[in-house]
């Protein structure tokens, strides 16, 4: 586990966890990549499970709760890698997002490094009274 990682997990740099890279298509195009780094014991159970959908539908065929997330937004250009993966030109805008998932103790288990195409991007944010802080 990457030293930047481990700060967000509460581990310690080194410590063994579960990378799983991949393109997200929508509608056949790429739309995101994705790199996500998950702690033991729930690392083993995401290995154990198909990846047929999207990165919650993971979470859940493999039995893991999503009870809290935080997510850092920022807007950035694609650099030469993202870019290709992308299919979009070099100094594109991209959306850049950082998370992390907690489950029900409020224990994180998965960091999360996303970038995703800024022409095709949309975000929904819904406050539940008595969730805010």
């Amino acid at each position: 586990m990457p030293p930047a990682v481990a700060r967000y997990l509460g581990e310690r740099a080194g410590a063994p966890c579960l990378l799983l890279e991949y393109v997200a298509f929508v509608l056949g195009e790429p739309h995101a990549v994705c790199a996500n780094y998950v702690r033991y014991p729930e690392a083993e159970r995401v290995a154990a499970t198909p990846f047929g959908a999207d990165w919650y539908t993971l979470m859940a065929d493999a039995g893991l709760v999503v009870a809290e997330t935080d997510f850092v937004i920022e807007a950035m250009l694609a650099d030469r890698p993202v870019a290709d993966l992308l299919g979009i030109p070099v100094g594109a805008p991209v959306m850049a997002l950082e998370q992390v998932i907690r489950d029900a103790t409020g224990r994180p288990y998965d960091f999360a490094v996303i970038r995703s195409r800024g022409d095709r991007a949309g975000l929904l944010s819904r406050a539940v009274p008595g969730t805010l802080v």
